[in-house]
Order: structure tokens, then C-alpha cells, then sequence
């Protein structure tokens, strides 16, 4: 009996000796197992406190720009750019290669650059600064240097250029020679504009498809273009312009000398396509092809939009429908030049030494001198003698008026010595169904009232394309014919499928070995899909 007490002592002590790392095992091996299975607080939840959020997602950082770039990219500390390497490391950190897209740094050009070593047809296309996405948002000051050897081609994507997408400000840069190509949005400077570009140039040739020019492939809403211009050629289908294929918003003083040329629609010297304000500009350039709406300064100008003081060279296959033509005499003696300044109220933009070349912003400034025959007529010359200027004047118009026309309002005429010079004319329209010109003659004032003609052309739209009616009124005076267009959109219609079964009264007019067939009911064509993007153009 004795003994077996003593044998129960003796295990109880050993397993007190053992009970403290059991124990401790234990414990370190739940500890993690606990953590992985619940977050809860040893005390009871509180129903009434917030639920805790989780943590966001770090947020990638900003590419870097190299270290050997000088600067900090701040707009009052900008990357200083001295070479093609430099710049295509700057367009990395933009458009975020190695880290999420740094759009916002600041860049100035410290000499001409030549991109021939990184990009042409042996090394690959150019990668245009900025996205659709992620467009450019700094500032971008080329220093009045230029960028040369630009081989940016994409011609199954969009937005092509030094600049894909711009929503910044580009300034006082050029792209001297190259070429740009895309299947929409192509532009010299800019695939699309939508901040500012000013005091740029391109010589690059340009060809896309939809939405292609010289300066921007589209200048869209808020964006402005100014003091820019065109030298080289300029090819695309719809909306294609020397400057700009579709402006949204505001693109003033610049001027095209290059050869613009589409296969559609909205073909124009300086824009194809107007939608809110074109304003002292000049075209020479030879405006050629389109399908409709082509024309040497805007190919077509959208109903409320505003068209001021344009103009263009007249060549005898000139297409004026738009702007005020002008001779190669009347170009090269400075009298555009001070129209354009005159038609900025009185801002010196433009410059040129008067008897030679054509208008620019360099040089210097024209003035125009008044003198009196012995007759009592005015002759009005053009020079750069300040002291040979005269009071300021309207700027002249190229028309002049032989005889009146017996078939306006006002029975006024140019009876005596006074010739009557007219400024573009006021519209008034009334529902699209009439119209009346008010015509004024800059030098004295005197306002003739005509009645227009007005013609009415309309294009049904159709499945896949938009239709519009087009209000054109037409008024002459002089041997003058003055035009303006309001314009009423139709949108597109759309498919209309009707599923068909297989079967002798329903396929086997296309006689098409098929299931079943789809045929929409507004163009009446067979399609494999019920979304209509398969037509069936072949018998099986």
C-alpha cells in the first residue's frame, strides 16, 4: 500500500517538472495559427463604432526621369533637354515606363535636336509624349529650337506626333522635317490638343486618316492653338487641315503654305472642320481632293460658330468658300499683313517687310499710308515708314463695287465718286427657311439689306453613317457672291436586325447555306450576327 503512494507521488512531481515547457510548446505553436484565423478583440465588439476599412493599395510611384537630366522639372525649374537621348528619357517618365505616368514635369530645349538616332526606319517609330489617357499636363518650351529627324509612324492606331496627347503647354517649338503617320489623330506637334500650343511650327509631312493636321490632328473643347503654321504636305481622308483637321474651340493667327489634300469629307486650308471660332488666319497652299466641304481656308464651318478675318491666295483653282481672297500683289505688299493685325484690333502679330514674301511673326511692322488723286479718290499704300502711317482704318477688303445691284432693299448705289468696299456681311436667318445679308461698306458706313437665296440640301442617314441638311443662303452684290450655311445634324439610324430562320421563305433570297440569318430592316442586308458586324456578301 505504501508503496503504490509513493508511486503516485513520484509521477505527479515529474509531471509538474514537465508541465512549464508543454505548456510554452504549446502556446508558441497556436500563437500563429490564432493570428491567421481572426482579428477579433478579446473584449466583447462595440456595435456602434465604424467598421474599419482596409488599407488602400500603395500607390505606385511616378517614373523617374535620369539623373544626368539638369533641373528639376518644376515649371520654375524645368528638365533642361540638350539631346535625343535626353528627350526620349523624358517621354518615359511621362507616359510612365518603369512606374505610373509623371505627366505634370516641366521641360525646356537648350539646342536643336535631331531624333534621327533614336527613331527612322531602321531603329523604329518615335513614342509620342503623352496618352489619350494620360496626356502631357506640363509645360514644354522648345526655346525657339526645333526637333528634327521625327519618324513617328502608327498607321493602325491613333494619336501620332511629337506629342500623342497634349493637355498642357507647348510653346515656342518647331518639328523640322520627318514624317508623321496614323490612322486618326495625326498632327505634327500633337495627335490632340487640349490645353495650348503657341509660337510652334512644323515642316514634318502629315498622313492619317480621320482627324489629321499640320500643327494638331484636332484642337478640342478648351483648347487654343495660336501663332502657329504649316510648310509641309498635309494628307488625309475626313477633316484634314493645314493647321488643325477638326477645331473644337479656338485656333487664331496662323497661317499654311503646305499642300493640303483629303479623299472625303472637310478638306481645308487651315482647318477641315470649324465647329467654334477661326480667326485671323491665311492660307497659300493648295487645297485639293474631298468628297464635299473643301475649301482654301476651312472646308466646312459649323452652324454658331464664328469665321473673322481669313484669308486666301487667289490662283484660279482657289475654294473660297470661306475667308476673303486675296492676290499674290496684295500678299506680298504687306496689305494682309496689316488686315490681319487690323482684324486683331490693332495687335502687331504679324509682320513682314512690305513689297516681298508673305506675312509672319518676325520682321517688321506694316503701316498703311493714305493718299488723294486729283479726282478726290482714296489710294492706300503699305509700308514699313512709321512716319509715313496715317490715322487707323478698318482693314481693307479685296472687293470693290463697279455698279449697284437693283436687287437689294436698300436703293442706295455707288452713284458720284464713292466706291463702296464691303465688310463680310451680317446674317439673319428665320428657321432655316429664309435669310437677309446686311452688307457695310467700311469707308463710309452705309448699310445695304439683301435678300438671299436660300438652297436646301439633305442627306438621309443610314445605318452606319450620319445624314445633315445643309441651309445654304447666297447673296450677291457687285459681282460679289457672299454665302453663309447653317447646318442641322441627323444621327445615324442604326441596324435593325430581324433574325431569320433557315427555310425556303426565308434565306433563299441571299441563297445561303446558313442556320439562320439576321437582315436588318432599315438597309435590308443579311448579317451572320444579330449585332449586324458580320454582313454575308458571299453565297456559301
Amino acid at each position: 500500500m505504501h508503496k503504490k503512494i509513493g508511486s503516485l507521488i513520484l509521477t505527479f512531481c515529474l509531471l509538474l517538472a514537465l508541465t512549464p515547457e508543454t505548456v510554452m510548446a504549446a502556446t508558441m505553436e497556436r500563437t500563429p495559427i490564432f493570428i491567421q484565423e481572426t482579428s477579433a478583440p478579446a473584449e466583447p465588439v462595440n456595435q456602434t463604432a465604424p467598421t474599419e476599412q482596409p488599407k488602400a493599395a500603395k500607390k505606385q510611384p511616378e517614373a523617374a526621369v535620369s539623373p544626368n537630366l539638369e533641373g528639376s522639372g518644376t515649371t520654375a525649374d524645368p528638365y533642361r533637354i540638350k539631346d535625343a537621348a535626353q528627350l526620349r528619357m523624358f517621354t518615359d517618365a511621362v507616359n510612365g515606363v518603369g512606374g505610373a505616368p509623371n505627366t505634370g514635369i516641366c521641360a525646356t530645349l537648350t539646342q536643336n535636336i535631331n531624333l534621327s538616332d533614336v527613331c527612322g526606319p531602321d531603329t523604329g517609330s518615335w513614342t509620342p509624349i503623352g496618352t489619350n489617357t494620360n496626356p502631357y499636363r506640363g509645360t514644354f518650351d522648345g526655346g525657339s529650337f526645333t526637333v528634327s529627324g521625327l519618324y513617328c509612324q502608327k498607321p493602325d492606331a491613333s494619336y501620332a506626333g511629337l506629342f500623342g496627347s497634349n493637355a498642357g503647354v507647348i510653346k515656342n517649338l518647331g518639328v523640322a522635317g520627318g514624317s508623321v503617320s496614323a490612322g486618326s489623330y495625326a498632327g505634327g506637334l500633337c495627335g490632340i490638343n487640349k490645353g495650348t500650343i503657341t509660337g510652334c511650327y512644323n515642316t514634318a509631312s502629315v498622313n492619317g486618316d480621320k482627324y489629321t493636321g499640320g500643327i494638331c490632328g484636332c484642337n478640342d473643347s478648351g483648347a487654343t492653338v495660336s501663332v502657329c503654321y504649316n510648310t509641309s504636305a498635309i494628307n488625309g481622308s475626313k477633316y484634314v487641315g493645314g493647321i488643325c483637321g477638326y477645331n473644337k474651340n479656338a485656333t487664331s493667327d496662323c497661317y499654311n503654305t503646305g499642300t493640303v489634300t483629303g479623299s472625303g469629307t472637310s478638306i481645308g486650308g487651315i482647318c477641315g472642320y470649324n465647329k467654334k471660332l477661326l480667326s485671323g488666319c491665311y492660307n497659300t497652299g493648295e487645297v485639293g481632293g474631298g468628297t464635299g466641304y473643301v475649301g482654301s481656308i476651312c472646308g466646312y464651318n459649323h452652324s454658331g460658330s464664328t469665321f473673322v478675318n481669313c484669308y486666301y491666295l487667289i490662283t484660279g483653282t482657289e475654294k473660297g468658300n470661306y475667308g476673303t481672297g486675296m492676290t499674290q500683289q496684295q500678299f506680298a505688299s504687306g496689305e494682309v499683313c496689316y488686315a490681319l493685325n487690323e482684324g486683331n484690333g490693332g495687335s502687331v502679330a504679324w509682320k513682314q517687310t512690305c513689297g516681298t514674301g508673305l506675312p509672319g511673326f518676325g520682321g517688321k511692322t506694316v503701316y498703311r499710308a493714305q493718299t488723294y488723286k486729283g479726282d478726290g479718290s482714296t489710294v492706300f499704300a503699305y509700308t514699313n515708314d512709321s512716319n509715313k502711317k496715317t490715322a487707323a482704318y478698318n482693314a481693307p477688303a479685296p472687293y470693290t463695287a463697279p455698279s449697284a445691284d437693283s436687287s437689294t432693299e436698300n436703293t442706295s448705289d455707288n452713284s458720284g465718286e464713292h466706291t463702296h468696299v464691303y465688310q463680310e456681311p451680317k446674317w439673319n436667318w428665320k428657321k432655316y427657311e429664309s435669310a437677309k445679308a446686311t452688307l457695310i461698306c467700311q469707308d463710309c458706313g452705309e448699310e445695304f439689306i439683301l435678300k438671299a437665296s436660300v438652297k436646301k440640301e439633305v442627306t438621309e442617314p443610314t445605318c452606319t453613317e450620319d445624314g445633315e441638311t445643309v441651309y445654304t443662303a447666297s447673296v450677291e452684290r457687285d459681282g460679289v457672291t457672299f454665302k453663309d450655311k447653317k447646318v442641322v445634324e441627323k444621327e445615324r439610324t442604326g441596324h435593325a436586325p430581324k433574325l431569320i430562320s433557315k427555310g425556303p421563305a426565308s434565306c433563299t433570297d441571299p441563297q445561303y447555306i446558313i442556320d439562320s440569318c439576321y437582315k436588318c430592316a432599315n438597309c435590308h442586308k443579311y448579317f451572320e450576327d444579330e449585332k449586324c458586324k458580320k454582313p454575308i456578301d458571299k453565297k456559301r
